[in-house]
């Protein structure tokens, strides 16, 4: 039992470094995450589903976890253009203007940290995602995104 126990966290270990060695999956990883958690936060404010504060927490927090990481997730060697994982990718502009990208993290950052803690219902819910989104992740992914193709 002691080496199966040995062996998981082996494995568990290796896995762990090779996605901390791989800032594109990683930046995929953080990206996929903040989209999985507004689609459950949308349903909601469409009036699809019903209000949960603790899905609402739980999705307002992957965001900041997410957000938090996302700083260290664009090294100008992990910006090369398409590849076979994905329909999007970095573009170009990510290494050529840092300074804006760093600046629309912080702003992105900043926008969860303070807006989560006043989304207490359905309203206020609205209200904060509506501002997330022309402002933080349309906005950058209109300057530093690029579709394959």
């Amino acid at each position: 039992m002691y080496r199966v126990l040995l062996a998981v966290f082996a494995v568990s270990g290796a896995v762990s470094i090779a996605l901390a060695q791989d800032p594109v999956s990683e930046r995929r990883a953080a990206m996929k995450t903040i989209g999985q958690h507004n689609a459950v936060l949308q349903p909601m404010v469409r009036g699809n589903a019903p209000y949960d504060q603790a899905k609402v927490d739980e999705a307002l927090a992957a965001w900041k976890k997410a957000a938090d990481r996302l700083p260290s997730l664009f090294p100008a060697e992990s910006v090369k253009g398409p590849d076979a994982n994905s329909n999007f990718y970095a573009s170009q502009k990510a290494v050529e203007d840092r300074p804006d990208l760093e600046a629309r993290i912080a702003k992105f950052q900043k926008s969860i940290g303070e807006g989560a803690a006043s989304v207490k219902d359905v309203e206020s819910l609205k209200t904060f995602l509506s501002a997330m989104g022309p402002g933080n992740c349309n906005a950058c992914h209109e300057v530093y995104r690029a579709r394959k193709g």
